[in-house]
């Protein structure tokens, strides 16, 4: 439960600093 949160978290964090 918390590993799939934190992953979900994660990825869109690294999509976010990709992005920019």
């Amino acid at each position: 439960m918390l590993l799939i949160l934190v992953s979900r978290y994660w990825g869109q964090s690294r999509l976010s600093t990709s992005r920019q």
